[in-house]
This record gives C-alpha cells, sequence and structure tokens, in this order.
C-alpha cells in the first residue's frame, strides 16, 4: 500500500510538471511573437525620376531582413542599431516596395507595411498659347495662357500659378518697358521639370 501510494504521488508530480512545462512553452512562444517588431521604412519618397534610389528604416538589431520590390525580393542585410539602409532598383511607373524581418532562431516573419513609389523620367507636357516668343504689345500688362499636365506645379517668373482640372492656366504679367524675359516652368511629382522662355517686347502707343 506505501508503495502504491508512492507510485501515485510520483506520477502525479510528473504530470503537474509536464503541465507547468507545456504551459511555460506557451507563454515563451507568445512572449517570441510579441518581441519581434515589423520593420518599418521611413525614408522612401512618393514619387522620383531616378531608377534606382537609396531607402532606410528601422528595425531590430541583429537580424535578417529582405527588402521586395514588386514582390521581388532585391535585397538581404543584417538590420544595426541604426536600423538598415539600402539602395533598391525602380521599374517605370509605380512600385509597391516593403520589407520583412526574420528571427530565424525562433522561425519568425513580420511584414512591414506597403510604400507605393512612383518612377517617371519623361518631363511634363508644356504648351503656351499666349503670347508668342518675341511678340511686339502695346498694353503694360499681359496674359501667358497654356496648358500643363494637371498633376504638376506651375510657375510663372518664380510665382506659383493655379491649374485647373484640364490642365489650363492663365496668369497676368506685368511689363516693363523694352524687352521682357518670361519664364514658365512646370515640374511634376517625380521632379521632373520642363520650362520655356519667352521674349515679349513692350512698346506703348
Amino acid at each position: 500500500m506505501v508503495t502504491i501510494g508512492l507510485r501515485l504521488i510520483i506520477n502525479t508530480s510528473i504530470f503537474v510538471a509536464n503541465l507547468n512545462n507545456k504551459s511555460s512553452n506557451e507563454k515563451t512562444k507568445d512572449l517570441d511573437n510579441n518581441y519581434l517588431e515589423a520593420p518599418e521604412i521611413v525614408d522612401i519618397p512618393e514619387a522620383t525620376n531616378s531608377a534606382e534610389i537609396t531607402i532606410s528604416g528601422v528595425a531590430q538589431p541583429k537580424l535578417t531582413v529582405y527588402i521586395y520590390v514588386n514582390d521581388e525580393q532585391q535585397k538581404e542585410l543584417i538590420s544595426d542599431d541604426d536600423g538598415f539602409q539600402t539602395s533598391i532598383r525602380l521599374t517605370e511607373g509605380d512600385n509597391q516596395v516593403y520589407a520583412e524581418i526574420e528571427d530565424k532562431e525562433n522561425k519568425l516573419i513580420k511584414k512591414s507595411r506597403i510604400y507605393q513609389v512612383t518612377y517617371k523620367n519623361s518631363k511634363p507636357t508644356l504648351t503656351i498659347d499666349s503670347p508668342k516668343d518675341n511678340d511686339k504689345v502695346s498694353s503694360e500688362n499681359i496674359k501667358v495662357n497654356g496648358q500643363t499636365d494637371v498633376t504638376s506645379q506651375l510657375k510663372i517668373n518664380g510665382q506659383p500659378v493655379v491649374i485647373d482640372t484640364n490642365g489650363k492656366f492663365s496668369f497676368d504679367v506685368r511689363l516693363k518697358d523694352g524687352e521682357n524675359t518670361i519664364l514658365i516652368e512646370s515640374r511634376d511629382e517625380a521632379s521632373n521639370l520642363e520650362s520655356k522662355t519667352l521674349k515679349v517686347i513692350y512698346e506703348k502707343d
């Protein structure tokens, strides 16, 4: 009877120990999942006119970081205390960029959010309807009329100009006696620049 009771106590102790061990392992697994944080790309443009750009981000140090462009892995690197930095190549148009971090020891992977980068290396369109180059006018004030891309930022002689929903614009310019230079600049979201220079001669009646 004593032997049977002793065995029962030992078996019960082993069962309880196994339960505690299982619970501890589950807690460790949860801690591992919470411990690994998703990386974040903090320096990346929304639009660019360069096919290759440098990006940087933050991630837990001493772990493997993968950089993807349009779901294709481009780079694999190890993060340090400052995070990570690398260059990537883009294709013409919209690009989907994201990072993944991997803890190989614990077989865990976390993914960043997806960042969209537009690569465009062509200049915006810019047409000037009036005045024409080398026009002679007798009015001190003239209107510069034309059209450009709707998404561009337009300046005439350094002054911002409003573009309507069709890309058209009209801007008043005051002339001085004699020859006047008018500079029209259209810059798109990727910093591509198109410009035109007109000379207008103001002669009083």
